[in-house]
Parts: structure tokens; sequence; C-alpha cells
């Protein structure tokens, strides 16, 4: 498939120019990443904080993290509709508002700080994660995370 033939390199060149990994765009000059690790490290101020020996610490606590990433994704895409001139403002409400009516079980300072982390880090990545799945190894000693998810930036 990649041989000396002009044509396959033109389609080579063309990927490079749009670089594209299982449907999803890729920073250039980036090997692929995979949302799991995303997720990881979006967590890892959460995760620092914690036990990881003890399961269902850390099954709870990853669940947390992926529980406001969505609702990062759906403050952003509300924010995006919204008329206001106060952008930071109006997801700072929409942030409150979303943790008390859901009960998400993490301190408003550490709340607000994966709020601020995903902005930081991650603002162009949509992907709404639908469903995950943490794997124990036999010993218990690692754990694996695995994540469906559905591109939210055209919703």
């Amino acid at each position: 498939m990649f041989g000396k033939d002009s044509s396959n390199y033109e389609g080579i060149k063309k990927m490079l120019e749009n670089p594209v990994y299982a449907g999803k765009i890729v920073m250039k000059d980036m090997l692929p990443v995979k949302q799991s690790t995303v997720i990881l490290d979006f967590a890892k101020p959460l995760l620092e904080k914690i036990d990881m020996s003890n399961k269902n610490v850390l099954e709870r606590t990853i669940g947390i993290a992926i529980d406001v990433w969505n609702y990062c994704i759906v403050i952003n895409k509300a924010c995006d509709d919204s008329q206001t001139d106060n952008k930071r403002m109006y997801k700072l409400a929409l942030a409150g508002t979303i943790k008390q009516k859901y009960s998400i079980r993490i301190s408003d300072k550490n709340y607000y700080k994966m709020i601020e982390r995903k902005e930081e880090l991650y603002p162009d990545n949509q992907y709404f994660i639908i469903e995950h799945n943490i794997r124990w190894n036999a010993d218990g000693s690692e754990f694996y995370l695995s994540v469906m998810t559905n591109d939210a930036s055209n919703v």
C-alpha cells in the first residue's frame, strides 16, 4: 500500500495535512492519543488525592472525572449557543447549577479546578464519554480504562 507509486504518496500527503486517526482528529506532529488516556490525564488532580490501591475509590473517582468532562462539553455548547457577553461567568453559573442539580460528589474547589483544566488542556476535544469500563489485571495491581465516545462538536 505504501510503495513507490506516486498516487499512494499523494494520499499520504493529504492525510498528513489533515491527520485523522480512527475518525478522530489528531494534532499535527503528535502520535494519536486514546481518549481513555486523555480522561486519565484530565483526572490526574483527583487521582493524586486518593489511595489508588482501593478499587472502589479509584473507580468512583474516574466516574466523577468522566461526569465532569461530559458536563464541560454540555456547558461549552450551551455557552456557545447563548447570547451573553460574559462567557466565563455564564460557564461558571452553568457549572454551579449542574453540580447542584446532579449532586456530584466533589468539592467545589476541585470541581471548578477540573472545569478550568478541561478548558486549558483540551479546549477542542469535544468527545462525549458514552460508556466506560475499568478492568483490573489478575492480581489487582493494574487497571485498564476503556471508553466509548461520541463526537459532540457538531451537535
